[in-house]
């Protein structure tokens, strides 16, 4: 089993009794690994994307989170930045990262906001690396 099967197995264990509570949250949850690549999204996610990017479920794990972002909604001159900042983060071992951007959808600007959480002592098999995200948005008519 590798390490990123390992990672999958603990979370779902560390999530089973959760899972429902996790689901009902209204804002949108993922985890990943150390690599970037995403092993968890609650329902709200999942709802998101679906609504946004036409993504089903199954199209989340082992995707890489940088590269989501970048394919789905970053597509002007500031896109680099949000990019850089975005994988500085998943590097990172600060507790906490705050990105915000924009993007216009449907003539609309919407305004988003990621934390980047990591996880510590958790679980000492699963290192300090894997951190969890929650996206925001904020809507404004243009």
């Amino acid at each position: 089993m590798d390490k990123f099967e390992e990672n999958i197995m603990f979370f779902v264990h560390d999530t089973f009794f959760y899972k429902d509570i996790i689901d009902s949250l209204p804002m949108c949850i993922a985890t990943i690994n150390s690599e970037g690549k995403i092993y968890y999204v609650n329902k709200g996610w999942k709802d998101f994307f679906e609504k946004f990017a036409d993504m089903d479920d199954s199209d989340f794990y082992g995707e890489d989170l940088a590269l989501l972002f970048e394919e789905i909604f970053i597509d002007d001159q500031d896109a680099n930045e949000v990019i850089l900042r975005l994988k500085d983060a998943i590097n990172s071992k600060d507790p906490l990262h705050e990105i915000e951007f924009d993007v216009v959808v449907d003539k609309e600007l919407m305004s988003f906001r990621l934390l980047v959480f990591n996880f510590y002592e958790v679980n000492e098999r699963r290192g300090n690396s894997d951190k969890i995200i929650f996206l925001e948005r904020k809507t404004k008519k243009l």
